[in-house]
């Protein structure tokens, strides 16, 4: 057994169990905004950014409503044994930010606009029909992913000294490219302890406006970019947010330049009473077509299942859309196809649930 697989034991090892298979994915970044199409990927380049040095940067955008019908169709692919489709957790932002409004009052303020508006702004009318769409039909399961996928104050901070990189990426409505100030895309990052107030209003924003997008306010949350401040905790809790959505390895930033690295495990709990879900498997199919992302992920999914853990899988919307490049959007859905047939056919107890089941069944008994 090699150093990779005995890993795999390893981090399973602690943590809530379970008797049941219960496969979940909780795939980040829906409803927030990266790169806005082809124009702006060609527009940075020129610039010198070094697109290709992200794959967020070069292929990253919001899900086209051909994206969502070609997922959707390889989600219902496949029924689990309670017959089930597959389901997306889609760890989604509300918000992003207003481009033309922040550049109108230049740089002055921050100025948030709902992702529906965005949709309707890239022309993508019938989406959000979709969403709901998705979500009926137990195949797309909305969770909080913070307000925007970004630092507020780091992207004024950045746009008002006239760092190039995200100034570029700016002009072109589109955010966190190479060379961008640090903590750009991490809504929950602070520079001074003193930032803790206005992220926690941030945060509240981000919580109303999902409860009236979805009908029900959000339990899940899961920081950006793995960086939290521990003081926001209690507000989540207070506001209904009952499990956080945290790596094996998080940093926690205390303010001031400090940081504390913790570690966590699924059914650790926090100071607030908030129960972790640890993501314990990874397929990300399109971030190195020479890697076996397929055979990796289900070796991850066979060490969860015989340390009797749920298998809960950590991907990444860019894997999944195509409005820069199709072919993107089609390598990605031809590995996940094979992953999910893949798993039905090798565990015929197989159960897909969405995040908040997956919390319920293993913590609520439900």
């Amino acid at each position: 057994m090699n150093g990779r697989k005995i890993f795999n034991y390893i981090k399973n090892s602690i943590g809530t169990t379970t008797k049941r298979k219960l496969v979940a994915f909780y795939v980040d970044d829906w409803g927030s905004v990266r790169t806005r199409d082809k124009k702006a990927v060609e527009y940075l380049g020129n610039k010198g950014i070094d697109v290709d040095k992200s794959r967020f940067t070069r292929f990253d955008t919001l899900a086209s409503e051909s994206d969502l019908c070609a997922l959707f169709n390889v989600l219902q692919s496949v029924k689990d044994k309670n017959g089930n489709h597959a389901c997306f957790t889609a760890v989604m932002n509300p918000c992003n930010p207003n481009f033309e409004a922040i550049r109108n009052n230049h740089f002055t303020e921050f100025i948030s606009e709902p992702f529906t508006d965005t949709l309707q702004k890239y022309g993508y009318t019938n989406v959000f029909d979709l969403w709901k769409e998705g979500f009926a039909g137990k195949i797309f399961y909305p969770m909080f992913h913070g307000t925007e996928h970004v630092s507020r104050s780091q992207l004024m901070k950045a746009l008002r000294m006239d760092h190039k990189p995200d100034v570029w990426a700016f002009e072109c409505d589109s955010v966190g490219v190479p060379g961008s100030l640090n903590g750009i895309m991490q809504p929950c990052y602070i520079e001074s302890a003193d930032d803790n107030e206005a992220l926690i209003e941030t945060l509240l924003q981000g919580l109303d406006s999902f409860e009236e997008l979805f009908g029900f306010p959000a339990r899940q949350f899961k920081a950006g970019g793995d960086v939290i401040s521990p003081a926001i905790f209690l507000t989540l809790k207070i506001f209904g947010v009952r499990y956080m959505d945290e790596p094996l390895y998080m940093n926690r930033s205390l303010g001031d330049a400090k940081t504390k690295r913790c570690f966590a495990y699924t059914g650790k709990t926090n100071h607030a009473g908030q129960k972790s879900m640890v993501r314990n498997c990874v397929f990300e199919p399109v971030a190195n077509l020479q890697f076996d992302a397929f055979s990796n992920c289900l070796q991850m999914i066979d060490a969860a299942f015989t340390m009797k853990k749920p298998a809960i899988i950590s991907s990444h919307r860019v894997n999944y859309v195509g409005a820069i490049d199709e072919k993107n959007r089609d390598a990605g859905l031809a590995r996940l196809t094979l992953l999910l047939k893949e798993i039905v056919r090798r565990y015929p107890e197989v159960e897909f649930v969405n995040a908040d089941q997956l919390a319920e069944i293993i913590f609520e008994k439900k």
